[in-house]
């Protein structure tokens, strides 16, 4: 990724000056996942920049990557949420990219104490959980049982 992004980042700048939208975005959201992979201050930033672009041009794949990556990128556990949602509603659900971003923030959800945000996320993603069916299930399990105590 270290090496890429420079060329990503020409690549996005080169889009702009001959009008090629679609290779912005493209380029773009590629730079802003390298950014994120990195660990790149702005990768939040870039990330949903990249997402925006993507969603206004039409190109749902782009803007749903963007968005799961937000999704494990963000501060707080509401901004993540929404983004892996905008990437399960982008992506669809039988997108494994997207139903591991739900995963991924339900958990941290029933981790943080939000068990009732991270039974609704496993629920989103229940009926098309594929290889993480039995995880989302023990999410569930224990989001319950926590919602039960309280």
């Amino acid at each position: 990724a270290g090496e890429s992004l420079p060329h990503l980042e020409q690549a996005e700048q080169d889009a702009i000056a001959v009008g090629d939208t679609e290779l912005r975005v493209k380029a773009m959201t590629s730079a802003a996942l390298a950014a994120a992979e990195l660990g790149r201050k702005d990768a939040s930033k870039r990330l949903n920049a990249a997402a925006e672009l993507a969603e206004r041009t039409g190109m749902s794949d782009e803007a749903g990557m963007a968005y799961a990556r937000i999704a494990e990128v963000a501060t707080s556990l509401e901004a993540r949420a929404s983004a892996a949602r905008r990437a399960l509603d982008l992506r669809g659900a039988q997108d494994a990219e997207a139903v591991y971003a739900m995963y991924s923030v339900a958990v941290d959800a029933y981790n943080d104490g939000d068990a009732e945000l991270a039974l609704a996320l496993a629920d989103e993603i229940a009926p098309n959980a594929g290889s993480l069916q039995e995880a989302v299930e023990g999410v569930r399990t224990a989001a319950r049982a926590a919602l039960d105590e309280g």
